[in-house]
């Protein structure tokens, strides 16, 4: 069976390099994102495309201690009928912190080329003053240019939301903020974990799996990575074939020097995707570690594979784009654990006796069916046997002589008759029958 995870929109695919991963990748079967994507925040203006990713030649890094000098704004050689405006802004710590004396920003500008593209027309330097606050004057500002400002601390590269020009003659605002830095993985929360497997090629399992990891704390948490591995998220040792991506709409990461950054933020969610390939003949041992608690876990396999788990319950069959999968779900795995689950069969293939709660309820309506059928056959058999015996009692041979002509055995023996038909012993055929005789030798003895 060909397991066939469709795009679902526009992507771009890319693995973690030294300093950063890419955005937009596809995402699992069926995956909502999370956030909607970045865009740009004009000030009142025409919303666009989100500008590129600067490189990081372009960020100014702090002057050390001790040294700062007063760092000129760039001479602008202007031309007739160029626009100049002027462009402020304020140093945030969003930690709540103090700003460290020698930080400069870097404001750049893009311009749109004819293919829509926005590429970069300027590049100024300025000093962050004692109050925090920074200043451009006598900028060119075309129409629909887009500018932002970028800086560095502690390593980690910030860009402020990007403002695009909408009038001749501009005072425009471009605040940036950052953040103090933790290298504490633990500060992070691992909110859902979903693991795809994919049986389509013969004798190998692909494995998907999607982290969505949120900062909730002040600070930004420093990721260190090779480009080849993500500290908190752990691949089998015999796996073959790794990737990592972010998924589309995942927020976007920092540069960072030796790796990457999260910013702070419940708003802000990460989506990390980890492909990789593993050897399948008829079953699999799968343990997945996990550093973080993990709130939401969810499980797909193909209808045919059957999946062992004690941590996991069965959430019952799963449609996404077509394509039919078992889902099992867990809740609230601990830091440190490890989920621990076996695969075995292939798709298609019946899965045998499986004691799901499908299961039980048919089960239980079976016995509930078999006891009704055989209290019926009891109860059957029993009133046969009692009318049966009945039917002898009142079809026996009448000894004459028991009662002879004695008017009060007679009497007596219609009383007891007239008790047996009230308390239900005998049927009215029978009893009406009975009476009668009686009441004939009465009369012959009157």
């Amino acid at each position: 069976m060909q397991v066939r995870i469709t795009v679902l929109i526009f992507i771009t695919s890319l693995t973690l390099a030294a300093c950063t991963l890419s955005e937009d990748i596809t995402p699992p079967p069926g995956y909502q994102s999370p956030t909607s994507g970045p865009t740009l925040a004009a000030a009142s203006q025409t919303v666009e495309p989100t500008l590129p990713k600067l490189p990081a030649t372009a960020v100014a890094g702090p002057t050390p201690a001790g040294k700062q000098s007063p760092l000129p704004l760039a001479t602008i050689i202007t031309t007739p009928g160029l626009s100049l405006g002027d462009i402020y802004g304020s140093l945030t710590n969003g930690s709540g912190g103090s700003i460290p004396d020698g930080q400069k920003v870097t404001l750049i500008g893009f311009d749109k080329d004819q293919s829509g593209n926005y590429q970069k027309a300027i590049e100024l330097e300025a000093p962050v003053n004692p109050d925090s606050s920074y200043s451009f004057k006598g900028v060119d500002t075309p129409l629909d240019r887009a500018f932002l400002v970028v800086t560095s601390w502690g390593g980690v590269e910030y860009q402020s939301d990007p403002v695009i020009v909408s009038a001749s003659t501009v005072k425009i605002t471009v605040p940036i903020t950052v953040y103090e830095k933790t290298v504490d993985l633990n500060t992070l929360a691992l909110n859902q974990v979903h693991l795809i497997f994919d049986l389509s090629t013969q004798n190998v399992i692909k494995v998907t799996e999607l982290f969505i990891v949120t900062n909730p704390g002040k600070q930004v948490v420093y990721v260190p990575s090779d480009g080849k591995t993500i500290p908190f998220i752990h691949i089998p040792a015999d796996s073959s074939n790794v990737q990592f991506q972010l998924s589309q709409g995942s927020a976007q990461l920092l540069n960072a020097t030796g790796g990457f950054a999260l910013l702070p933020g419940a708003d802000k969610q990460y989506g990390f995707i980890a492909s990789y390939s593993m050897p399948y003949s008829k079953s699999l041992k799968f343990d997945q570690p996990f550093s973080m608690p993990v709130s939401s876990l969810t499980v797909f396999v193909p209808q045919g594979v059957r999946l062992r788990g004690e941590q996991l319950t069965d959430a019952g069959p799963q449609t996404i784009q077509s394509q039919t999968y078992e889902m099992y779900q867990a809740n609230n795995l601990v830091s440190g654990s490890s989920l621990s689950l076996t695969l075995s069969g292939k798709p298609g293939l019946s899965t045998g006796f499986k004691l799901d709660r499908q299961t039980l309820v048919l089960i239980g309506i079976g016995v509930v069916g078999v006891l009704l059928i055989g209290l019926g056959i009891f109860l059957y058999l029993r009133d046969r046997k009692r009318f049966i015996k009945e039917i002898e009692i009142v079809e026996a041979p009448v000894e004459v002589d028991a009662l002879g002509e004695d008017r009060d055995n007679i009497m007596d023996a219609m009383i007891a008759l007239d008790d047996q038909f009230k308390a239900g012993e005998l049927p009215r055929e029978a009893y009406e029958k009975r009476r009668m005789e009686l009441k004939e030798r009465l009369k012959g003895v009157i």
